[in-house]
């Protein structure tokens, strides 16, 4: 049984000490996203996990974070703090009710948010550097959670992104995927749903428009539950599936991801993008790739390494 928890100690702030805007960025992220990562701090920041702790250390010495050490994580956690939250609200002008401070991460599944987090910030970094995407909002299960009134035993998305996009605005539902559940299984209680609501037209986030994407551990993974899916009989192209190994902001809004498709001759995963171009565009091979059922081997990944690790930069 793992250890809850426990708390860094405050040193007193220097002097003079402020918060800068990319800090100020950062107690936004960790606002929506908590708890977060050193690395994952690192990673937004554009920084190394070095610089990271520096500034990290300052916030939290400043009351605008708490740090959390799980003891069998490997890595710190940070949540927002009182002071954090109230620079939110003035500089900002985020709703000060929406704005939590937690108490602890001993209930976080650290691992399964975990992923949904990089997904988050894989998508904010790049729409960040694109012209034709904006990121509107992605909001976290607690926070879904806490804007349908959904008790803990209703099954809600683990996180929803909104996008504005050149066909116009866009929902994508996360759906993070531990390994640990029955392919079968994971259709059953994670796409049949979607493929209802999908079949009665019912709007995601306000937006009409909107796709599932469910992310996986590994390759394998994500090829047993693309299987799983399609044996189910659910829609074509409205999953789409990822190996958190393939995971890069530079990547994210293009081909990279997977979905089932079928003829006569052969079931198969097809690469798509996150959201489909306006124009359409004409398959030539260099659009998009294909991978054959089945496909377990590992070797059939040719894509770029994940890359949400800390980068270097300046502070």
């Amino acid at each position: 049984m793992m250890d809850a928890p426990s708390r860094t100690r405050r040193r007193r702030p220097r002097s003079g000490a402020r918060v800068m805007p990319r800090e100020l960025l950062l107690l936004q992220l960790v606002a929506s996203a908590q708890p977060v990562s050193t690395a994952q701090c690192a990673m937004f920041m554009g920084v190394s996990t070095q610089l990271a702790r520096r500034a990290i250390r300052k916030l939290r010495d400043l009351q605008c974070l708490r740090v959390w050490v799980p003891q069998m994580a490997g890595q710190n956690f940070v949540t927002l703090d009182r002071v954090g939250a109230h620079l939110l609200e003035v500089k900002l002008g985020l709703r000060g009710d929406r704005l939590r401070t937690p108490k602890g991460i001993g209930r976080v599944q650290l691992a399964h948010h975990g992923q949904v987090v990089d997904l988050h910030l894989a998508l904010a970094l790049a729409c960040a550097r694109s012209r034709s995407f904006e990121l509107i909002r992605f909001d976290h299960e607690a926070e879904i959670r806490r804007a349908t009134g959904a008790g803990p035993g209703s099954r809600v998305p683990d996180g929803i992104a909104l996008l504005n996009t050149p066909a116009g605005r866009q929902a994508i539902a996360v759906e993070s995927d531990s390994g640990a559940e029955n392919p079968s299984r994971t259709a059953r209680s994670k796409g049949e749903g979607y493929a209802e609501l999908s079949q009665q037209g019912v709007p995601l986030a306000g937006a009409a428009e909107w796709k599932v994407v469910l992310l996986a551990p590994s390759i394998r993974r994500r090829n047993r539950v693309a299987r799983a899916f399609f044996e189910a009989e659910l829609p074509e192209g409205l999953f789409l599936f990822l190996s958190m190994t393939e995971l890069d902001p530079r990547t994210v809004l293009e081909p990279l991801w997977w979905t089932q498709r079928s003829d006569e001759e052969s079931t198969r995963l097809e690469q798509v993008p996150l959201v489909e171009p306006v124009t359409p565009t004409c398959n030539t091979g260099h659009y998009r790739q294909e991978e054959r059922f089945p496909c377990d081997s590992e070797q059939l990944h040719s894509g770029p390494p994940g890359c949400l690790t800390p980068g270097s930069g300046d502070a």
